[in-house]
């Protein structure tokens, strides 16, 4: 049974339900108050009959409704006087309500009952007659209520078609705006088979006029996956065939020296030491992947210790220096004693990323400028160099995963020094996991800023 029909039925029930509610208190409230009435007629006719009793000081009755037949009764409950009524099924002679006489006899109290006497559903009033506090007889009142069953049962009927009708009604209404209202989920259905079934996760489903309602939201919140998804699997493409591509030549070459000395059959040590270059190259390619995964799935181990800033760019300085050797221009041209909560490691591994790639992407007897300055609450560490600098359309990708620069800007990059495209991801991952990030300014020709951003670590005194 599909959602739009249960929703439906749902509805109707509801409706239903309401309206079953409904009608029972109206049914209820019509039958007390036609009842109500029916006893103000009895109690009016016995009223008036028993005036005339005693204004005449005889047995002659009188009554002004003509629907209702009156019976007066003595002390031992003999018929005295009887008078005459329209309505059929009372029969001459016969008591109203033999157990209300003989109740009203013996308690002197007025005593009222619905009775069935064959095809004749009436109501009857017992009211004892008193002289001087001395119960000389009863007087006994009825009426028919034919026309009361009869108006209950219009009344019935009444409502239950009204109810069918309603509920019909609210059935069909509640079917169409269900229907309406889940129609954008069969495009979804339908896109989304289409995108399992085409592999184009360039599909997207058409947003309604409507994006603030639930469906809204469900497909504004669909297509915004289906883009993360496309851009993680364009992504993923894209790493393959570039690690294809570094896998290739590092590959090549060990299969040829191999080759090479097992036709010489002789052990060649710049073949040797060319095997174990591409060897390590290849090393910190499975070790930067195997970061990456452990950056992504959040298991990556981050030991939280106050950590002196100005002592690890000291370090890294000295490290940064003998990496570039005297081919490029270090200098620290602001230091001041800051102090971050953060692990020392992770931290000293994003610094070094950064300036590796300032050192790859600055030409010889270029300058590379470190900072670290205090700004509010954050602990800043600048990394600024005078390279070749990055393209404006390129900023918000150089921390994507597996992206790489342009292949005509990476050409000014010895193949040793050549990177994979996780450095800068893993830094930013590493950046989030202190509560940090890292800000990027650069400029084609003029070079690139990069600054490390961490919170202050304030120590309690």
């Amino acid at each position: 049974m599909s959602l739009q029909i249960r929703l439906a039925m749902f509805y109707a029930v509801l409706v239903g339900a309401a309206l079953l509610a409904f009608g029972l208190a109206v049914y209820n409230q019509s039958t007390e108050i036609l009842m109500q009435q029916i006893d103000v007629r009895l109690e009016s006719a016995i009223k008036d009959a028993g005036n005339a009793l005693r204004w005449q000081n005889s047995e002659t009755m009188i009554t002004y409704d003509a629907s209702i037949l009156l019976q007066l009764y003595d002390s031992n409950g003999e018929l005295i006087n009887a008078t005459e009524t329209t309505q059929a099924g009372f029969l001459p002679g016969e008591v109203i309500d033999p157990e209300g006489l003989t109740i009203t006899l013996q308690t002197r109290q007025e005593y009222s009952a619905e009775l069935v006497r064959g095809n004749l559903h009436y109501k009857a009033l017992s009211v004892p007659v008193m002289v001087d506090q001395f119960n000389v007889g009863v007087l006994q009142a009825g009426t028919s209520l034919t026309a009361v069953d009869r108006l209950r049962v219009e009344l019935l009927r009444s409502l239950v078609l009204i109810g069918l009708v309603i509920t019909v009604v609210a059935a069909s209404v509640g079917y169409y705006m269900a229907r309406t209202a889940l129609a954008p989920l069969a495009t979804v259905t339908e896109i989304a088979g289409e995108i399992t079934r085409s592999d184009d996760l360039s599909l997207r489903i058409p947003e309604g006029r409507n994006k603030t309602d639930e469906v809204g939201l469900l497909i504004a919140a669909f297509n915004e996956t289906m883009v993360r998804l496309e851009h993680l699997f364009n992504a993923q493409r894209r790493f393959i065939a570039d690690v294809s591509h570094e896998l290739r030549t590092p590959l090549t070459v060990l299969k040829g020296n191999a080759g090479l000395m097992r036709r010489m059959n002789h052990l060649d040590m710049e073949a040797l030491d060319s095997m174990s270059n591409e060897i390590s190259r290849l090393t910190r390619m499975v070790e930067d992947l195997l970061l990456m995964a452990q950056a992504e799935s959040g298991r990556l181990e981050i030991e939280l210790i106050p950590v002196e800033m100005d002592s690890l760019l000291l370090e890294v300085y000295q490290q940064a220096r003998i990496l570039a050797g005297e081919k490029k221009q270090f200098q620290i041209v602001d230091i001041d004693q800051l102090i971050v909560l953060g692990d020392r490691d992770r931290l000293k591994q994003v610094l070094l990323n950064l300036i590796s790639n300032a050192i790859k992407y600055t030409a010889v007897d270029g300058e590379i400028l470190l900072r670290l300055y205090n700004a509010g609450d954050e602990v800043r560490l600048e990394v600024k160099d005078n390279g070749c600098g990055i393209h404006e359309d390129e900023l918000e990708k150089i921390f994507e995963r597996f992206y790489r620069v342009e292949r005509s800007r990476s050409k000014m990059i010895d193949y040793d020094k050549k990177g994979f495209g996780l450095g800068l991801s893993i830094a930013y991952l590493i950046m989030v996991r202190h509560a940090g990030r890292i800000l990027v300014e650069s400029e084609v020709g003029v070079g690139s800023v990069f600054t490390m951003c961490l919170p202050k670590f304030m120590p309690e005194n």
